[in-house]
């Protein structure tokens, strides 16, 4: 008899035992996942900070919310253009000629840069694309004009980088076009184009916005036979420009507004 009560009180202090245990490890585990949250907190705030920032130096799209843009354009658009489009892309300068350029940055390598990160969105989403240039060589104003025209492109698009170096204040992004007495022809022209490009140019890179601009005496407008527009990204002569177009963050973002742009421009063709 006693010998089993002994062993009733065994099994009682050892159920206790587990009980107090079980009680510490759940405390100490609602702790962790306390604190947890805590940082989790702590973390979306400073996510939420970095995603300001990035609105105030790049547009307000940012970098993720730009590309998630960007890839919404396309689902929009691929289904319906099924490679029927062409759009060619012109990256300025090239070979001797540097075009503009500042402490060590020269525009025909940056407009080269976008130029093949925009082609590489438009192939993506079923557009086909046609460089006037892919490398570092010089091709005659006449010449690319000639490319697009030959080929039946839809939509010409001529990138570039301002300069201006007796006014190094001077800054923001703005889009040439040829005017009313330019060859495209159909439900686009070089005008609606180009205010296409430029307000998706403005909303994405936060740059100053200087409009479009009338320019008919340009080649490369002038020449062709399709909806044309120069896009100038930036002023390389000013610090706060030049310093977004170091960024390898700048150029996706550009080659994406681009790239919207463009999307939108062949959509209404279409309609």
């Amino acid at each position: 008899m006693r010998k089993l009560f002994r062993t009733k009180r065994t099994l009682i202090l050892f159920a206790a035992l587990v009980f107090a245990v079980l009680s510490v490890v759940f405390a100490v585990a609602s702790s962790i996942m306390d604190h947890s949250e805590g940082d989790s907190s702590k973390r979306g705030l400073v996510a939420g900070s970095t995603v300001k920032d990035n609105e105030r130096q790049y547009g307000s799209r940012g970098m993720d919310s730009g590309k998630s843009r960007a890839y919404e354009e396309r689902e929009e658009v691929a289904d319906r253009s099924e490679g029927n489009f062409l759009v060619v892309i012109d990256p300025g300068h090239g070979g001797n000629d540097y075009g503009t350029g500042a402490e060590g940055i020269d525009e025909k390598d940056v407009v080269l840069e976008i130029s093949l990160k925009l082609g590489k969105l438009l192939e993506d989403s079923g557009v086909k694309v046609l460089y006037t240039r892919s490398t570092d060589e010089y091709i005659t104003l006449g010449k690319r004009a000639q490319i697009a025209n030959n080929a039946g492109a839809d939509l010409f698009i001529s990138v570039h980088i301002n300069a201006l170096e007796d006014d190094t204040l001077c800054s923001g992004s703005e889009t040439l076009f040829c005017g009313k007495d330019s060859n495209s022809e159909g439900k686009m022209d070089s005008e609606r184009f180009a205010q296409m490009v430029q307000s998706e140019i403005v909303e994405a890179l936060g740059t100053k916005d200087n409009g479009i601009i009338e320019r008919p005496r340009l080649a490369v407008l002038r020449q062709t036979n399709m909806p044309a527009v120069i896009a100038e990204l930036g002023y390389i002569t000013n610090a706060s420009d030049r310093e977004k177009l170091k960024s390898d963050k700048y150029k996706e973002l550009a080659a994406e507004a681009l790239f919207t742009a463009s999307l939108k421009a062949l959509d209404e063709m279409q309609r």
